[in-house]
């Protein structure tokens, strides 16, 4: 069964936070290494960088197959509701 909107509103919002964090830590690093390029801002730097790739570029594209997954099982949904209403009204309008 399809997730409903409002839990991807959720998801979503929580993502948006998750950005904002990781990107505020990784600019940050960055304004660092760039100011003071040595190995402990070097490392520093890797790692949030790291972060960002894993932590939010990962899930923003798990939430994103998970909506186009929601998005084919809800028109598949629709597609068989459309067929058994025409099929339920054929039946009764063969009746009538």
């Amino acid at each position: 069964m399809p997730v409903s909107p409002s839990e991807y509103r959720e998801k979503v919002s929580n993502l948006k936070t998750l950005q904002k964090i990781v990107l505020d830590k990784f600019n940050k690093s960055s304004i660092d290494y760039k100011a003071n390029p040595n190995s402990e801002t070097k490392g520093e730097f890797e790692k949030q960088k790291n972060q960002l790739e894993s932590d939010f570029y990962s899930k923003l594209f798990i939430l994103q197959k998970n909506i186009n997954s929601s998005i084919s099982q809800n028109n598949a949904l629709i597609a068989n509701n459309d067929i058994t209403i025409d099929s339920s009204e054929k039946i009764y309008n063969d009746k009538i």
